[in-house]
């Protein structure tokens, strides 16, 4: 593939592991690449990180000029001069927020544009608290619903369209009618030559097991009611630990309700990580856990950490949001269970434990292997670009 492709990024670069995922993968496969993302401080207009040419939107100016909202002519404006720079033949946009100026500035110099609609954002936004404090935007985004028409225009406006799992993909053809054969499912994968395996050769102690979960700790995938059974769990498997990796809104909460048990020792938080201490980090697991409620949000995006897990040979116990049943069903890699109440779990833990959790880890890391890995990923990726 020789193609000149613009990615837009509302967000600062670095760092984005999908953005950075997509880029290096396009580049990869021969293609020429800018990068536009929004400055947040950087000492730098343009520079090149990881391999990718940035130019970074607002530089040295104040952060009201670039903020991501479809109304902002900004965008629009750097977008259609970042493109003309590089004669563009292809624009691509991560999230929906300024998916709409991309699809003009692309209609404009007669080039297809392409949406990275990673997750259901709308849903997303109903549950994070920053949404719900000020009574403004709480108006926008809970009652006149502006994200549900953000995403019905970014997809009207969209050539093709990058999903991160099936149920995603058919969200967008039910509701919206898009044509199916321009949607492709690109997942958060590692890939096959960054991670080692030697994780898959480990024994399981039932009575010593180390719980895990990494990432940003947000409302719209709690897992408040999975620490407090756990913390019941423990009463019957005292040498078992939870590892919390990241931070978030939820974070506080999460401390409070560990304070207050007698348990409170089997519990660590390490607080903010970078990504390259990650698989340090996952090494230390012994089951991955993905305890997320059932909402619009779980059900119509696949979280990047199960493949972290499954390239780590990594058992995973998580909740029924659909996408993430499927997988587990599908690989055997893990199991899925009821996440709803701290009773429930601490019973499903004392059950979980018992099973033959090598073969689960065995099953996670074939899955990486043989389907779950961005080298798979990537080359759905390349093949969908070159259709436009």
């Amino acid at each position: 593939m020789s193609k000149r492709i613009l990615v837009v990024w509302k967000g600062q670069y670095p760092w984005d592991v999908r953005i950075q995922k997509l880029c290096q993968a396009l580049i990869e496969s021969g293609s020429e690449l800018m990068l536009l993302c929004r400055w947040n401080g950087e000492a730098e207009e343009r520079e090149i990180v990881d391999n990718i040419p940035v130019r970074r939107a607002g530089f040295q100016k104040h952060s009201a000029l670039t903020l991501p909202i479809p109304i902002n002519p900004y965008w629009k404006s750097l977008i259609e001069d970042s493109a003309k720079e590089i004669n563009a033949d292809i624009i691509i946009t991560r999230e929906i927020m300024i998916a709409v100026q991309s699809a003009k500035v692309a209609r404009k110099l007669n080039i297809p544009s392409i949406t990275d609609m990673a997750e259901n954002y709308p849903a997303g936004m109903k549950e994070w608290k920053k949404y719900k404090k000020n009574i403004f935007i709480k108006l926008a985004v809970h009652n006149l619903e502006l994200p549900v028409l953000t995403e019905k225009r970014a997809v009207d406006a969209s050539d093709g369209i990058i999903t991160v799992c099936s149920e995603n993909s058919d969200r967008l053809v039910n509701i919206y009618k898009f044509n199916k054969d321009n949607i492709v499912e690109v997942h958060n994968t590692p890939s096959v030559k960054s991670f080692d395996s030697n994780n898959q050769s480990r024994s399981f102690n039932p009575n010593n097991l180390v719980f895990g979960h990494h990432g940003h700790l947000t409302e719209e995938k709690k897992i408040d009611i999975f620490l407090k059974g756990f913390l019941l769990f423990v009463n019957d498997y005292p040498n078992s630990k939870f590892t919390i990796a990241g931070a978030g809104e939820s974070l506080d909460q999460l401390k409070e309700i560990t304070e207050e048990s007698q348990n409170k020792h089997s519990v660590e938080f390490l607080g903010t990580y970078k990504p390259q201490n990650l698989e340090a980090i996952l090494k230390t697991f012994d089951i991955g856990v993905m305890p997320y409620q059932i909402n619009d949000f779980n059900n119509f995006t696949i979280h990047n950490k199960i493949f972290d897990y499954f390239a780590n040979a990594i058992p995973v116990i998580g909740s029924e949001a659909v996408p993430i049943k499927r997988v587990l069903t599908e690989t055997s890699a893990g199991l899925s269970i009821d996440c709803t109440t701290p009773e429930i779990i601490s019973n499903s833990l004392n059950e979980f434990v018992k099973l033959n959790l090598k073969d689960m880890a065995a099953n996670a890391h074939k899955a990486f292997i043989d389907k779950y890995n961005w080298e798979n990923d990537s080359n759905k990726l390349t093949d969908f670009i070159n259709k436009f």
